[in-house]
């Protein structure tokens, strides 16, 4: 869908895995979290694989859905070369050895009121530590939603407090591609 509006995309894989059942890729998204080191390592060889690209000119934004949300967020506080962190329903959860300091990268991150993976006294937390690291950022609250809104097949799991949101899907989408318009000065279609 980026690429339909004239922007280099690069999708990263941070399992080496695909088609994964569901217990597989909790049991990684763990490892990660609990090894921000390999978390940043693997982000940033995408980073330097987007770069490489003939296409690319630098300009560069960290995209993430639920982890990746939390990688985008990693890549910013971790002060890599990149424009803005846009996270859709990730967890404010840091992995362990997360960076401390400046951010200069712009922040999107948008969740749910009702995600039970998003508790109140995170929001809290995340909005404290933007604001130590002179971080230009927004949070997006969107009113009676859960976890994991622009997955269109999440509510065949019947996890409670999930589920995807036609509406908010966009809307969130909407806010993204105007960040990419006031970052990058690209008209979207």
């Amino acid at each position: 869908m980026l690429a339909e509006r004239g922007y280099v995309a690069f999708a990263l894989d941070m399992y080496g895995e695909s088609n994964l059942p569901l217990d597989v890729a909790q049991r990684y998204s763990k490892l990660l979290m609990a090894d921000g080191a390999l978390m940043r390592r693997r982000a940033r060889a995408a980073l330097d694989i987007l770069a490489s690209q003939a296409h690319c000119d630098g300009k560069i934004a960290a995209v993430g859905f639920c982890l990746g949300g939390i990688v985008a967020l990693e890549l910013a506080r971790d002060r890599a070369p990149i424009k803005c962190a846009v996270g859709f329903h990730p967890s404010f959860k840091r992995p362990a050895g997360s960076a401390n300091g400046t951010i200069t990268a712009k922040v999107l991150m948008m969740i749910g009121d009702d995600d039970p993976i998003v508790p109140k006294e995170d929001r809290a937390s995340f909005a404290q530590d933007m604001k130590e690291a002179g971080a230009d950022w927004q949070l997006h609250v969107f009113g009676g939603v859960g976890h994991s809104y622009t997955n269109r097949e999440i509510d065949a799991l019947g996890f409670p407090g999930f589920g995807y949101n036609a509406q908010v899907d966009r809307r969130a989408w909407n806010l993204m591609l105007g960040l990419f318009e006031e970052i990058f000065a690209q008209r979207v279609p």
